[in-house]
């Protein structure tokens, strides 16, 4: 679970670009390097979901995690905030994570919450 909580914080601090004015170049900034740093840090997390898993929708064992609320909110950021990459080509090859995130956002306590306090 460590793993999940140090990769999902490295990619909710890695927005260095925020500074750019520049529309294009802050795109140019994130394709490459961002979009490989983001499937970098999923694949360790997707690695332990892989290792951990045994309920579809979560990640460690069977049953709704704080790993499983930092996935689902680490997934819905880059799907909500993915305007200068391509969520689909990052996500590519991660399905669990993203059943994970389907999981975790269908619980009416986490949309509630959402609501309350979205990304």
């Amino acid at each position: 679970m460590e793993q999940i909580f140090t990769g999902a914080d490295a990619l909710m601090n890695m927005n260095s670009t925020r500074t750019i004015q520049d529309p294009e170049k802050v795109k140019e900034a994130r394709q490459g390097p961002f979009t490989e740093t983001v499937k970098f840090y999923l694949r360790l997390v997707n690695k332990v979901v892989e290792d951990e898993s045994t309920a579809p929708g979560f990640s460690v064992g069977s049953t709704l995690t704080a790993a499983d609320l930092q996935i689902e909110m680490v997934v819905g950021f880059l799907e909500k905030y993915c305007e200068y990459f391509d969520f689909t080509v990052v996500t590519e090859g991660f399905p669990k994570l993203i059943a994970i995130r389907d999981q975790v956002s269908g619980i009416p306590a986490v949309q509630a919450y959402l609501a309350k306090f979205p990304y």
